[in-house]
């Protein structure tokens, strides 16, 4: 997003529908970039148990760079 202080996250749902999230830079966390990432790349978010998954081939980020060096750092 702008300013770049938070993400939109968007995942799916039960019966084909999108949900999207809006999430600060602070509470999200991957241990790999996404080049390094093979076949998944596992994003942590605090406060919840499960991990997202982001699919590298599928997945679209639209600044790797930004990406990379923001959100690809294990903070937790």
């Amino acid at each position: 997003m702008r300013g770049g202080k938070t993400i939109s996250l968007q995942t799916y749902g039960p019966f084909g529908r999108t949900i999207t999230k809006q999430l600060p830079v602070t509470n999200i966390s991957a241990q790999w970039g996404k080049d390094k990432a093979k076949s998944v790349l596992p994003l942590k978010v605090k406060g919840k148990r499960l991990m997202y998954q982001v699919y590298p081939v599928e997945g679209r980020v639209h600044n790797p760079a930004l990406f990379d060096a923001t959100i690809c750092r294990y903070r937790f």
